[in-house]
């Protein structure tokens, strides 16, 4: 493999989207801070209303979002310093276990589906259904003329739409051929792309956000300049199975992510690096 600069690999675009989402965050939560201090000194004069005390239930939401952004940015972070130092051809980075180049190891082309798990889908809905829970005693404060379960049914009602949109657009397919691997998902993701095996210049493997300490589901990444493609390997059932759903019994699931992983071996000639913070991954977790 020929020698090649940073440049050679594409920056993830998720870093560009979390920056601009934590500015917007951040603003909103030193306007709710600064409505809340405000609220505060109204009470204190006996003059506060119903919308600025409804203004400030916003607080504790934006700061929870705040500090939810501001963690799936870290990692991604982390991530990135680590994807360009194995670009860079760190062997310090190496996973320990290589995959054995077989490029028959799959019948090309080949497909694997993945998509929220009925878990995922069941703890969004209750976590959203609870934000409008929130929000509907916001707007009853601040128009008190309208009952509460109005605002309640027009947000349940609101979820029970925005639930299954998002499963929809959930459903990730990833294809391998001949020329490389392609993912295709919703035109709103930013995991879809391509990458050519004669243009992959990173093999990595890495924990998914939110998985750095039961390393119960891996995320896998081929990169090149023009392309990235990620894709999702669950090697267990994590804490309420709240993880991407193969569509498969993981075992079959797992014997075909490690063809996967021999067949990118041989088309590429890359080596895998493993990019966790962590533990290496165990020899028998390895393709």
């Amino acid at each position: 493999m020929s020698p090649y600069s940073r440049r050679t690999i594409k920056s993830n675009p998720l870093l560009e989207i979390y920056r601009v989402t934590l500015v917007f965050m951040g603003i909103a939560a030193a306007f709710a801070l600064v409505l809340t201090v405000l609220t505060v000194i109204e009470i204190i004069g006996g003059h506060a209303t119903h919308a600025v005390n409804a203004l400030t239930i916003d607080l504790p939401v934006f700061i929870l979002a705040l500090v939810s952004f501001s963690l799936q940015y870290r990692h991604w972070k982390r991530i990135e310093r680590r994807r360009l130092a194995a670009a860079e051809e760190d062997r310090a980075l190496l996973a320990e276990e290589q995959p054995m180049p077989n490029a028959a190891a799959l019948a090309l082309p080949a497909a694997f589906k993945m998509s929220m798990s009925k878990a995922q889908v069941l703890f969004m809905a209750a976590l959203l259904e609870l934000v409008i829970v929130l929000f509907s005693v916001y707007g009853w404060f601040i128009f008190a003329g309208l009952p509460f379960w109005l605002f309640l049914i027009g947000g349940t009602v609101l979820m029970l739409l925005l639930v299954p949109l998002t499963f929809a657009t959930s459903r990730q397919v990833l294809e391998v051929t001949e020329v490389g691997l392609r993912l295709h998902a919703s035109r709103s993701s930013v995991w879809r792309g391509m990458v050519l095996w004669n243009e992959a210049h990173l093999f990595a493997v890495y924990n998914a956000p939110g998985g750095r300490r039961n390393g119960a589901v891996l995320t896998y990444e081929l990169s090149s300049a023009s392309g990235i493609v990620r894709w999702t390997r669950v090697l267990r059932p994590n804490v309420f199975s709240l993880h991407m759903d193969p569509g498969m019994p993981l075992a079959e699931h797992n014997q075909a992510m490690q063809a996967h992983c021999r067949v990118i071996a041989a088309q590429t000639g890359l080596p895998l690096y493993d990019l966790r913070n962590e533990q290496r991954i165990p020899a028998n977790q390895l393709p």
